[in-house]
């Protein structure tokens, strides 16, 4: 009996010793992009320190202009973070923000969601436009707005933009209410003639066949003629546009919702 507990206890000791190496191995470094909880400062920006790199966390200054340093401290920065429900940025003056060729993502929290890019940084008021390094591997920029390297997909309109923008001919998903509600400033939407999802015309989004409005801009002024071949005028499709001077009805339209109508008495129709 004194031999077989020996040899168990033998047994033990060498799957103790076995597994606890291996136990200690499944110990994950923290992933990138990662809250590493200290922040610190540079200049008039918060940041948090990873192994390899550095991560933007705020921007407490006043400047108007502001360019997101490519590196601090001899590393790069590599992200713009969020933490938590707060927004760093919320409460700064950034009109126009510039990203270096350094910055490859917008980190979350865990337990955050990653639906909306705007909910990282971008959700400020005061930003008209976005500048993006040529030399950036993951996003560039058109007119102010943020795009994916290819530009095949709008990430981000910021919600100060002002005057015209032209949608480049890769980009064939646009969700209007996402990309565009809520920028008052914007004056009219062009489209590469390219594209083959949409057209525009007078400055108002169309699908490609001009036989659907998409979106009509808030800021949009002058005259606006309707093409042939749209068919309907929604509620919403010029409730905004207070300073335009007239629009010009197509026969095709046989559908014009009246509410629009009657609550707007900004132009004059010309049928």
């Amino acid at each position: 009996m004194k031999t077989t507990n020996k040899r168990t206890l033998a047994a033990i000791i060498a799957v103790i010793s076995i597994t606890v190496p291996a136990l200690t191995a499944c110990k994950q470094e923290p992933e990138p992009f990662r809250y590493t909880g200290q922040t610190y400062t540079y200049g008039d920006f918060q940041y948090r320190e990873h192994k390899d790199y550095m991560v933007i966390s705020g921007y407490t200054g006043n400047e108007t202009s502001v360019t997101i340093p490519a590196q601090i401290n001899g590393k790069p920065v590599t992200g713009i973070y969020r933490l938590g429900n707060d927004n760093e940025f919320y409460n700064s003056s950034i009109v126009s923000l510039t990203i270096p060729a350094s910055i490859t993502g917008f980190m979350f929290p865990e337990g955050v969601g990653h639906d909306s890019i705007s909910s990282v940084v971008f959700f400020l008021t005061s930003v008209a436009s976005i500048t993006v390094d040529v030399n950036n591997p993951v996003y560039a920029s058109a007119d102010g707005i943020l795009y994916n390297k290819a530009k095949t997909e709008i990430i981000f309109v910021p919600y100060a933009i002002t005057g015209n923008v032209t949608i480049p001919n890769g980009v064939t998903s646009i969700d209007k209410d996402r990309d565009f509600s809520g920028r008052d400033g914007l004056a009219g939407i062009r489209v590469d003639a390219n594209n083959p999802v949409y057209a525009s015309a007078d400055g108002v989004l169309y699908n490609k066949a001009k036989t659907e409005i998409i979106f009509v801009p808030n800021a949009i002024t002058g005259n606006v003629t309707i093409p042939n071949g749209v068919t309907s005028i929604k509620e919403r499709d010029f409730s905004g546009c207070t300073s335009l001077a007239s629009i010009t009805i197509p026969d095709s339209v046989t559908s014009v919702r009246t509410p629009l109508l009657t609550s707007t008495l900004w132009y004059s129709l010309l049928l």
